[in-house]
C-alpha cells in the first residue's frame, strides 16, 4: 500500500493511505501546492505535480458545506480552478512567435540579397577601375536596404513581441488561478519579459510549473524556430535564382 506524507508548514504529517489522502484533498486539508512525498520520490513535490493530481481534477465544489476561513482559497472551490489548465494562451504564444520568426526570416532574406547586391556593385566598380570609397559607400548605405519593407517588418516584429509578452503575462495569471493561489507579480513580470524576448524559455518554464511532461507547446515553438527560417530562405533564394537575380545583366532587377 502506498504511504503518503505531507507538510502543513509546521511539521511532517503521515503516513496516510491513498484513500485518506484523497479524503483530505476533498476537505481541503491538502491543496494543490501542499508538499507531499512517498517512497520512491527523490524530493518533496507539490501535490498537483504528482499522481494525486487526479483527485484535484475530479474534485468539485461542495455547495452545501464550503470550506471556511483560510481554506476557501486553498481548496480551489472556484469552478475554473477545478479543471485542467487552460492552454489557449500558450498556443497563442506559439502562434505569435511563429509569425515573428516568419517576419524576421523575410527580413534576413532582404539583408542577404542586399549584401549580394552590394558585392555585385562593388565588383563592378572595381572591374572598371573605380576605387573611390565614397562612391562605393553611397551604394552601400543608400542601397543596402529596401527601406519601406524593413520599416514595416520592424514594426510588425515589435507588435508581435508585445503581443507575446501580454499573452505570457495573462497566462501566468491564469496558471495561478488554476493552482488556487494569488498571482505572483514577479512571476508575471518575468513571464512577460521571456514572452517578449524569448518565448521558448517561457514555454519550458510553464510546462515545468504545471507538471506538463509532454511540453507540446515548447517543442512546436522550437520546431518553428528552427525550420521556418530554412523554409523561407530556400524558397526566397529559389525565386531569386529562377527569377534571374544572379544572371548577367539582371543583377538590379529587384532593386
Amino acid at each position: 500500500m502506498t504511504e503518503w506524507y505531507y507538510t502543513d508548514n509546521k511539521a511532517r504529517q503521515g503516513p496516510f493511505g491513498e484513500e485518506q489522502v484523497a479524503e483530505m484533498i476533498k476537505t481541503g486539508a491538502i491543496v494543490r501546492k501542499t508538499p507531499v512525498w512517498k517512497s520512491g520520490m527523490t524530493e518533496w513535490r507539490e501535490a498537483f505535480s504528482t499522481s494525486l493530481n487526479t483527485y484535484f481534477e475530479n474534485k468539485r465544489p461542495d455547495i452545501k458545506k464550503p470550506p471556511s476561513g483560510d481554506n476557501v482559497q486553498a481548496a480551489g472551490v472556484v469552478t475554473e480552478n477545478s479543471g485542467a489548465v487552460d492552454n489557449s494562451f500558450a498556443w497563442g504564444i506559439v502562434g505569435t512567435w511563429a509569425a515573428y520568426v516568419i517576419v524576421n526570416s523575410i527580413f534576413l532574406v532582404f539583408l542577404a540579397l542586399a549584401v549580394i547586391r552590394f558585392i555585385s556593385v562593388y565588383s563592378s566598380y572595381l572591374s572598371r577601375g573605380y576605387w573611390n570609397g565614397a562612391v562605393i559607400a553611397r551604394f552601400f548605405l543608400l542601397g543596402f536596404y529596401r527601406r519601406n519593407e524593413v520599416v514595416a517588418l520592424s514594426v510588425i516584429s515589435l507588435v508581435l513581441c508585445i503581443a507575446s509578452a501580454f499573452l505570457a503575462w495573462t497566462d501566468a495569471k491564469r496558471i495561478a488561478a488554476y493552482k488556487g493561489v494569488e498571482p505572483d507579480k514577479k512571476e508575471q513580470i518575468f513571464g512577460a519579459l521571456w514572452g517578449f524576448f524569448f518565448a521558448i524559455v517561457y514555454l519550458w518554464k510553464r510546462a515545468t510549473k504545471i507538471g506538463d511532461k509532454k511540453r507540446l507547446q515548447f517543442w512546436i515553438c522550437l520546431a518553428a524556430y528552427l525550420l521556418i527560417p530554412v523554409i523561407v530562405g530556400v524558397f526566397a533564394f529559389a525565386i531569386a535564382i529562377f527569377g534571374g537575380l544572379f544572371s548577367s545583366g539582371m543583377r538590379y532587377r529587384y532593386w
